[in-house]
C-alpha cells in the first residue's frame, strides 16, 4: 500500500500519482472535522475518502487532547524575589538635614535574613553582634525590625532619619555609652557637644576602638551630619557598622585620616 500524502479537504489530496478529486463540500464543512460524514451530502461510510477524513480527524482529536493536558501540566508563574540593596555611601541622619553620600567611602552590605530581635549583649562585642545581626535591614523593607531598636528614642525608621537613633541605642543598650545629660539622642551635632563637654570626645586623626561611634562632617562646615559605630580598626582603615547609610545598615570603610571623619565618641571598655 502507498503512503498517504497531506490531506487537505478543500483542494483535494493525491495518492501516490493519481489525483483524486474530493466531492463539493459546503461552506464550513473544513472546520466542521469532528463531524465530516455529516457535511459531505451522500456520505458513505465504506468510501476510503471518509474513511481517511475519519482517521485525520481522530488524529487531530488526539493531537488536541495531548495539547491540552502539555498546557494545564505547566506551573502557574510565581517565585518571590529578594530586596535588592542599593549600593553607595551613606545618608545623613544628624537631625537638621539629609545630605546624601554618594561614592563617599567604599561601602559593603549583606542582607539579614532575620535579625536578632533582642537587645543588645553586654560589652562591646554585645554591640557589635547586634549591629552585624541587623545588616541588610532596608527602611522601605525592613522598617518594623529597625524600629525595634530606633523607637527606643522616639524614631520611625520609615519617616525620620535614624542613623544616631541607631547607633546610639545599641551602644546605650550594651552598657558602654552612658547617655546621662544627652539632650537629644538622635541629633549628631548635639552627641558631638555632649561628649566633648563630657571629655569622652577624639578628634579625627585619633585611633578609635571596636565599639566607639564615629561622627561624620560631609560637608566639611563644622557640622556633623552622620554616625556609625566602629567596627575594625586594621592597615590603616576604619571599618564601620552605620544605620541609615543608603536607607540601610550597611558596612562601610574608610581611611583613618579621612577628612569626611569629624572624630568619635569613646565608650566604655
Amino acid at each position: 500500500m502507498q503512503p498517504f500524502a497531506p490531506l487537505n479537504a478543500l483542494q483535494g489530496n493525491t495518492i501516490g500519482a493519481s489525483p483524486l478529486a474530493l466531492p463539493q463540500v459546503g461552506a464550513g464543512a473544513a472546520l466542521n472535522r469532528l463531524s465530516p460524514m455529516q457535511s459531505v451530502p451522500g456520505a458513505n461510510a465504506s468510501d476510503p475518502m471518509f474513511q481517511m477524513l475519519m482517521m485525520q480527524d481522530q488524529m487531530l482529536t488526539s493531537m488536541i487532547g495531548m495539547l491540552l493536558q502539555l498546557m494545564l501540566a505547566q506551573p502557574v508563574g510565581g517565585g518571590g524575589g529578594a530586596a535588592a540593596n542599593s549600593g553607595g555611601g551613606a545618608t545623613n541622619s544628624g537631625g537638621s538635614s539629609m545630605i546624601s553620600d554618594a561614592g563617599r567611602g567604599s561601602s559593603s552590605s549583606s542582607n539579614s535574613s532575620s535579625a536578632d530581635s533582642g537587645p543588645a549583649g553586654p560589652g562591646a562585642q554585645g554591640a557589635l553582634d547586634k549591629a552585624r545581626s541587623m545588616l541588610g535591614l532596608n527602611e522601605n523593607s525592613n522598617s518594623s525590625e529597625i524600629n525595634k531598636v530606633t523607637q527606643k528614642s522616639g524614631i520611625n525608621s520609615a519617616t525620620t532619619p535614624w542613623c544616631a537613633a541607631f547607633a546610639i541605642n545599641i551602644l546605650k543598650d550594651a552598657g558602654i555609652l552612658d547617655t546621662t545629660g544627652l539632650k537629644n539622642p538622635n541629633y549628631c551635632p548635639e552627641i558631638v557637644r555632649w561628649a566633648k563637654e563630657k571629655g569622652i570626645w577624639m578628634e579625627r586623626g585619633s585611633t578609635p576602638k571596636p565599639g566607639d561611634a564615629i561622627l561624620f562632617d560631609w560637608g566639611a562646615d563644622g557640622t556633623s551630619d552622620h554616625i556609625g559605630i566602629v567596627e575594625k580598626v586594621e592597615g590603616g582603615k576604619i571599618t564601620t557598622i552605620e544605620g541609615n547609610s543608603s536607607d540601610s545598615v550597611k558596612r562601610n570603610t574608610y581611611e583613618i585620616g579621612s577628612s569626611k571623619i569629624m572624630g568619635f565618641v569613646k565608650t566604655k571598655g
